[in-house]
């Protein structure tokens, strides 16, 4: 039954996780912003595009 538990509780989030993906929207905002170019431009999907590849790794 103490297994069972165990299995239950969720993992704590990973914070070191969370700060790296902040900090590379962050990132991916000031280049945007010194590009000149918004979110929905092709740069901005690309980059974004690559931050969801890193976080999924």
């Amino acid at each position: 039954m103490g297994a069972s538990r165990q299995c239950d509780r969720a993992a704590p989030p990973d914070y070191q996780a969370i700060r790296d993906s902040e900090a590379l929207r962050r990132t991916a905002d000031r280049t945007l912003g010194k590009l000149k170019m918004g979110r929905q431009s092709a740069a901005g999907r690309a980059i974004d595009a690559f931050i969801k590849e890193l976080e999924s790794k």
